[in-house]
């Protein structure tokens, strides 16, 4: 897809305007290439990025406001790929300072970076591979101490749910019907299939939650109450009916344990 774009671009930089056919044509390309590059291929985009935004340089001057589209496109992808390069290093901030029990102001820390997920919502409800980090993020949160850990883990928990209802409004956005388990079908639309990846992983981290067990955890009640909420967001569009009820009879009993 790229090389036909750049080989289309370079032609019509040398030789001259061409017609508005041949300049749609590429543009479709281009946007389909986009579309790839936002829902399946984000990881892939680094790769590719010096190629993709050298096109602006050879579209400059050409017509038919093909330049206009290019610009606009690449501004797309690069917006998207800060985005993820900035939810990258978050994580990485959380895990050093998850490391060491007495960094000073953890607590605050801890906090903030918790809420700061939130800038990332949308497109966490798209990306099953950094839904998947932060869900490993979450398992450093259960094993670690110190101080901030219950007040950050449990904000994020709150996050996994905000993620959850997000994936189940992008497939209501869709048309799609609920769903009557997460064994979802295969001729989903990408975006559909991309929120559906995403929602499995959290629920399997919801049910995970509830069979945690760690001597001396402070934070197991709130813990399996988050996972709760989890469910019943994903229940929004998923048929968890029975799942949920027997969570909710888990919790219930568990919690009056714990108490």
């Amino acid at each position: 897809m790229l090389t036909y774009v750049e080989n289309g671009t370079e032609f019509t930089a040398e030789f001259g305007d061409i017609n508005e056919a041949y300049y749609s044509s590429m543009e479709t390309v281009l946007t389909e290439m986009v579309n790839l590059f936002q829902k399946e291929g984000s990881e892939l985009y680094p790769k590719f990025q010096e190629r993709i935004v050298r096109l602006e340089t050879l579209s400059d001057g050409i017509g038919w406001g093909y330049h206009d589209f290019i610009r606009e496109q690449i501004y797309v992808l690069e917006t998207e790929n800060e985005k993820r390069r900035n939810f990258d290093l978050l994580l990485t901030d959380i895990r050093r300072c998850l490391a060491n029990s007495t960094q000073g102001g953890r607590y605050f820390v801890l906090y903030d970076a918790s809420c700061n997920v939130g800038n990332f919502i949308e497109m966490l409800a798209q990306d099953v591979e950094k839904t998947r980090a932060l869900l490993e993020l979450m398992r450093l949160f259960r094993e670690s101490r110190g101080p901030g850990n219950n007040v950050g883990e449990e904000k994020f928990m709150d996050q996994l749910a905000c993620i959850s209802r997000e994936s189940c409004r992008q497939l209501e956005d869709a048309g799609l019907s609920r769903f009557p388990s997460l064994a979802t079908k295969e001729d989903l639309p990408p975006e559909a299939k991309s929120a559906c990846d995403v929602v499995r992983v959290l629920y399997d981290y919801a049910m995970e939650c509830f069979q945690y067990k760690r001597s001396r955890d402070t934070f197991a009640g709130l813990r399996r109450s988050g996972a709760f909420h989890i469910l019943e967001s994903i229940g929004r569009m998923f048929d968890l009916t029975e799942i949920i009820n027997k969570a909710g009879d888990f919790l219930l009993k568990r919690n009056n344990y714990d108490t």
